[in-house]
């Protein structure tokens, strides 16, 4: 979601099995692609580049040198850190 406060982890859908991100970059010039790329690159330690969709809503980040569950792990233990913050 283009256009928010922040670029970060909005939700997990777990029947999808896929993530909702939000990023402050506007659509324009793959801006908010990069962003996507650069805050999940950050988020996993390794890297994360956008490999489908690049000019849908629904896209596909290949995740080198993590399994899926490891990715699910990590995208679980941020989420919760920013309910955690929420609620404070």
């Amino acid at each position: 979601m283009p256009g928010a406060k922040e670029t970060a982890l909005s939700d997990y859908d777990g029947w999808r099995q896929a993530i909702k991100l939000k990023t402050r970059e506007p659509a324009l010039k793959d801006a908010a692609n990069r962003a996507i790329e650069n805050y999940l690159t950050s988020l996993l330690g390794t890297s994360a580049t956008l490999v489908s969709g690049a000019k849908s809503r629904e896209k596909e980040i290949l995740v080198k040198n993590k399994n899926p569950a490891q990715v699910l792990d990590a995208l679980k233990e941020r989420q919760a850190k920013n309910k955690k913050q929420k609620s404070k």
